[in-house]
């Protein structure tokens, strides 16, 4: 059986969705990446890079959450799949008035690591937090059994899970820098919008 490769994205490509229920508006910022595979470290890569831009200790986090409060929620959008998928960063705004602005946020956080400005001490915590933070899940057999089923199906290999936790344990600055450069472009870029439009009900 052959199965036929996945076309580029003809990006940027820009979405916008209206709500017509009471809701927060919300913004995310994806790009199109490769599959997941045990002969290549983008999955690995991805895994980190997702904590890296978005995660709790994250600089954005820092600055959209915790210190201007324009978001009530951000967070990184990545599994890993079998086939090219998007990898991407979600936000719950607080208000419609802050889109620009976060917007501009997310794109400034992604250009510094494709210019090169990678903290090591936090990819290397982040690294660590990825791998035992796994294994302190597990709390039955049950749990481990449904890990190692889920990593094979999308991976392809019995040792899939260990395999995959050595390729996390060995990701490096530069490569986040590579990946980044490659793969989070302009080209590859899919912004969504969801806006919130409630019309009020005639007396």
């Amino acid at each position: 059986v052959t199965i036929p490769v996945e076309p580029a994205l003809k990006g940027p490509v820009d979405a916008k969705v209206k709500w017509t229920s009471p809701t927060l508006p919300r913004t995310a910022l994806y790009f199109r990446t490769p599959a997941s595979a045990l002969t290549s470290k983008d999955g690995a890569v991805m895994t980190v890079l997702a904590q890296y831009l978005a995660g709790a200790t994250s600089p954005l986090f820092k600055s959209l959450v915790l210190e201007k409060q324009l978001v009530e929620r951000l967070s990184p959008s990545f599994v890993d799949h079998r086939d090219p998928n998007l990898f991407g960063l979600e936000v719950r705004l607080k208000d419609e008035k802050h889109r620009a602005e976060v917007n501009t946020a997310m794109k400034q956080a992604i250009d510094e690591v494709a210019k090169g400005a990678v903290d090591e001490k936090r990819l290397s915590d982040i690294r660590d937090h990825l791998r035992f933070g796994l294994l302190m899940q597990f709390e039955s057999p049950s749990e481990v059994a449904e890990s190692l089923a889920w990593n094979v199906g999308i991976l392809g290999s019995p040792d899939a899970l260990e395999r995959q936790q050595q390729q996390l344990a060995s990701v490096t600055g530069k490569e986040l820098i590579a990946f980044v450069k490659t793969n989070l472009t302009e080209k590859n870029r899919v912004t969504l919008e969801l806006t919130v439009d409630v019309k009020k009900e005639a007396p």
